[in-house]
């Protein structure tokens, strides 16, 4: 469903769900006309003894910064290079130069999608490598199809977040004054099929800070989130990706403080694109609580309510549940929450989390793809039930960029793929040997 018809429950923080906030621009919300009537089950715990399988490790001679696929074909994505392998592990092309934004990656921006027929990646160009541009490569034999010249440089970040009606959003930070003392964010929208700027546009404001483009999995609405240095609290603006980039609203992000140096959980999340930024129609917006944002507003239209610190939200491939984890704050951070809510209203579900550790404090992603919720935390990830939160099995990838690094991980056509000090390895969705 689209989401957009359910009421916004008003149930207490049992349930782990509340009432939406009152506008930004002080129109009240909506009046929900039903509450849930159930709380949440008690929690599971996170972790297992079934180690899963791999079924196949693709050999590369970096360590991968991304891994993005389809069901034709799955990338490894290093620093310098891109490696091609088939669902079967055959390799198909690579490795191929590929300059990544070494600044862009270790704050947590990916530089590389794909649709069809095509890999679409930001990178930099061969002036020195000041120069950032967006090239297309042909997914079968990773031959570049077009590339749109220079788009930037001098940046502090590039970054592509993500796909949306055959457009290619890239976006970029960079200098503007004359002593660096300010930064500005800008997106261009670049046709998949051809490599032509359909329309470039800027944040409304300018000054140094954090500064995320989400894309969502559908509609024509983007979302900016961003983080100044001054104080200021930070904001979230709808950007008409469908109307030359039009600025459609413009306000104060929900729930946030005003101090700059607490910035909104979004502007740190791994990955931007349709499955982590929406749901049901709506944005997903990581902040002091998860919260489901029209796109036509920005208004929330639920929030969670619980005590945990939410710093990775992922929605089902139907787009009818959400799963976000985070830190239990209740706990001082000595556990990670996994739990689940409908994306139409915001009623809660499942609840998982780990067992007590005084070393938790680590930064979690989530992928969902073939019935599993995979949670990576450090460098183990977890297959857990979608419909339940029961850890199906676990297993130990490789070493990491750290940080807010990005995660290379992605899962896909009964396979997760992730990063291994041996390479690219593909593990089973039911985590069991084959044959």
């Amino acid at each position: 469903g689209s989401g957009r018809g359910g009421a916004a429950p008003t149930a207490g923080p049992s349930s782990g769900v509340s009432a939406a906030p009152a506008a930004a621009s002080g129109t009240p919300s909506t009046t929900p006309s039903t509450t849930p009537s159930a709380t949440p089950s008690a929690a599971v715990t996170i972790g297992t003894g079934t180690v899963a399988t791999p079924l196949w490790t693709g050999p590369v001679t970096e360590a991968l910064v991304q891994v993005v696929g389809s069901e034709k074909a799955v990338l490894a994505v290093g620093k310098d290079h891109i490696w091609a392998f088939d669902p079967t592990g055959r390799p198909l092309w690579g490795p191929v130069p590929n300059a990544i934004d070494s600044t862009t990656t270790s704050l947590g921006g990916t530089t590389v999608a794909l649709d069809g027929s095509r890999v679409y990646t930001a990178t930099s160009g061969g002036r020195l490598g000041f120069d950032r541009l967006l090239r297309a490569l042909d997914l079968g034999t990773g031959q570049e199809v077009w590339n749109t010249g220079e788009l930037a440089h001098l940046v502090l970040a590039f970054a592509l977040p993500g796909m949306l009606d055959g457009s290619v959003f890239v976006t970029s930070t960079a200098d503007v004054g004359a002593s660096g003392d300010r930064s500005t964010g800008t997106v261009w929208a670049v046709d998949a099929q051809t490599g032509k700027v359909s329309w470039s546009a800027r944040t409304p404001d300018e000054d140094w800070g954090r500064i995320r483009l989400m894309v969502p999995s559908s509609g024509r609405t983007l979302l900016w989130a961003r983080a100044t240095l001054r104080g200021d609290a930070p904001r979230i603006t709808g950007v008409d990706a469908g109307d030359g980039g039009r600025i459609r609203w413009n306000q104060p992000a929900p729930g946030v403080s005003t101090t700059a140096s607490q910035a909104t959980p979004a502007l740190y999340a791994h990955w931007q694109d349709g499955p982590h930024t929406s749901a049901g129609g709506r944005f997903l917006f990581l902040s002091d609580h998860l919260y489901a944002l029209e796109p036509d507003t920005g208004q929330a239209a639920w929030q969670s309510a619980d005590a945990v610190l939410y710093q990775s939200v992922v929605a089902a491939p139907d787009g009818a549940t959400v799963y976000a984890a985070g830190i239990d704050r209740a706990d001082v951070g000595m556990t990670t929450v996994v739990r689940s809510f409908d994306a139409a209203t915001g009623r809660p579900g499942w609840t998982a989390r780990t067992p007590r550790d005084p070393a938790a404090l680590k930064s979690p992603a989530l992928h969902c793809a073939d019935g599993n919720v995979y949670l990576y935390l450090g460098t183990m990830v977890h297959a857990l039930d979608a419909a339940t939160g029961t850890t199906r099995w676990s297993y130990r990838l490789g070493s990491t960029t750290g940080g807010f690094g990005p995660v290379a991980l992605w899962a896909g056509g009964g396979l997760l793929f992730g990063n291994t000090d041996q390479g690219l390895v593909a593990l089973p969705a039911d985590g069991k040997p084959r044959g």
